[in-house]
């Protein structure tokens, strides 16, 4: 069965697990992990560097989540497990969970099947009730494919992402905490490893990094505060520790651990939280928290273009990337996808492309048949959104959304799938996602605009609109 290569990685991983359980000093014993792995997995690891193959890292990893989970379910008498990405984990089958425990593995269809086929082939038991959800966690449907197979987001869950949010892009890192938001109730759990973003830029880690690349598996995101990331998404840290530090050692770890006051060396996080209670950052509560207010649903301006919004400030002001965006486009499309449940919400314009300063404003479409308009203009105006009265393009609405205690200014159109401002707009957005470069470019031609005074929104989006220009031959001639 075919696997991409992320795929793979949970292959050596669980060959690294047999291979510690095999030690007489093992931190756990995985009796599965062997035929999880099959040859593939020991061959993968046998391509590794001795320093890789030989670091303790995932041994001390697996034991300080297996304590963890074990501690808070028992405490907590939580019976609702989640492991995003799970891979080859087994700890469905060798760890004692508490009577009436449901575990969920979510991971990607194809590694799923091959799982269970290598499971059923030495007639594994699991210790709970294991229910495989095959799912891209990338996909807006993984929250739905959970609760299709029983999981209940309003009672207390404990969650593990173990060697998962490397893996993704940190649009991708906010997407999937988001959907934790809306699938978590108060006293729930998580627990996650990650990178620090110093690791990933460390000339240090630079070879390693582009071996990884080169192979298809790179490791792309990564915080230096951890704590900071979670708590935006509505988690209080219980406990964050280095490998190497006291709980997170098992007298396995050769190398001194840098103290988080000394900034610049490459690090490793283990990470606990727990969900907050304050009903301000939950995104469960019955009615959308859409909000309009005046003051900042008036100083927008649509940039693009034209026929897009024009403006009421007197002045346009740069404002550099704030990576809450994608959390807040996030619980703005949860909230109205409360009350329109089949739409799809698209986010465009420079707040969808992360690094790209621009208006503070989140631009967002859903894409709709022309003869949907009257119906969803009307839903959207209950929700809390007015017309914006300026726009060429209509219907066009404004409201504000809520997110991590800040409040967002949202310009909101409803389009047919094939308008041709749809196209461009999405072509742009995922041409400066690819092209960090390009992206920055974007960035300076702004930058350089208001401190030329050209302050006034069109003659702003006049001196955008040269390199607006080249940018959309350049899609063109590269066939994006």
């Amino acid at each position: 069965m075919a696997l991409d290569r992320v795929a793979q990685t949970s292959l050596w991983t669980a060959a690294a697990r047999a291979r510690e359980s095999a030690r007489p000093d093992r931190l756990f014993e995985d009796s599965l992990a062997a035929a999880l792995a099959g040859p593939e997995g020991f061959a993968l690891l046998a391509t590794e560097p001795v320093e890789a193959r030989d670091n303790p890292y995932i041994a001390i990893r697996t034991r300080f989540f297996d304590d963890w989970l074990l501690g808070v379910t028992e405490r907590d008498r939580l019976r609702q497990v989640v492991l995003l990405g799970a891979g080859m984990d087994a700890r469905a089958f060798r760890l004692r969970w508490l009577p009436g425990t449901t575990l969920y593995e979510l991971d990607r269809p194809e590694l799923l099947a091959l799982k269970q086929e290598r499971l059923d082939s030495i007639g594994a038991q699991p210790a709970c009730d294991r229910r495989p959800v095959g799912v891209d966690l990338m996909s807006d449907s993984f929250p739905d494919h959970l609760r299709g197979s029983g999981f209940d987001p309003m009672q207390p869950s404990v969650w593990l992402a173990e060697g998962f949010f490397e893996y993704l892009d940190e649009l991708g890192a906010h997407r999937v905490l988001v959907a934790l938001e809306n699938l978590t109730s108060p006293g729930s759990r998580l627990g996650a490893d990650f990178l620090s973003r110093d690791f990933l830029e460390s000339p240090w880690m630079a070879s390693y990094l582009a071996r990884l690349r080169e192979r298809g598996t790179p490791w792309q995101f990564g915080t230096n505060e951890p704590e900071v990331l979670l708590e935006r998404h509505g988690w209080t840290v219980t406990d964050v520790r280095q490998p190497g530090e006291e709980g997170a050692n098992f007298g396995r770890w050769p190398w001194p651990v840098a103290q988080r006051d000394q900034p610049g060396f490459p690090r490793s996080f283990l990470v606990t939280a727990r969900r907050q209670a304050n009903d301000e950052v939950l995104v469960k509560e019955a009615s959308p928290r859409i909000t309009l207010s005046a003051s900042e649903s008036t100083e927008v301006w649509s940039e693009g273009g034209g026929g897009l919004a024009s403006a009421l400030p007197p002045q346009m002001r740069f404002t550099e990337y704030d990576d809450r965006y994608p959390g807040a486009v996030d619980c703005l499309a949860e909230s109205l996808r409360s009350m329109l449940p089949t739409i799809r919400v698209e986010h465009v314009g420079s707040t969808a492309v992360p690094g790209l300063g621009g208006r503070r404003v989140l631009d967002v479409v859903i894409p709709a048949a022309t003869e949907e308009h009257d119906r969803l203009r009307s839903t959207l105006l209950g929700l809390g959104f007015v017309d914006f009265p300026f726009a060429h393009i209509q219907p066009l609405l404004q409201g504000t959304v809520r997110y991590a205690n800040e409040e967002y200014p949202v310009l909101l159109y409803l389009l047919p799938p094939d308008h041709p401002y749809l196209r461009g707009w999405i072509a742009c957005r995922d041409y400066l996602r690819g092209h960090p470069d390009e992206a920055r470019r974007y960035a300076e031609v702004k930058r350089r605009a208001i401190a030329d005074g050209q302050t006034a929104p069109w003659s702003y989006q006049q001196a955008k609109t040269p390199y607006l220009e080249e940018l959309v031959k350049k899609i063109e001639r590269e066939g994006h």
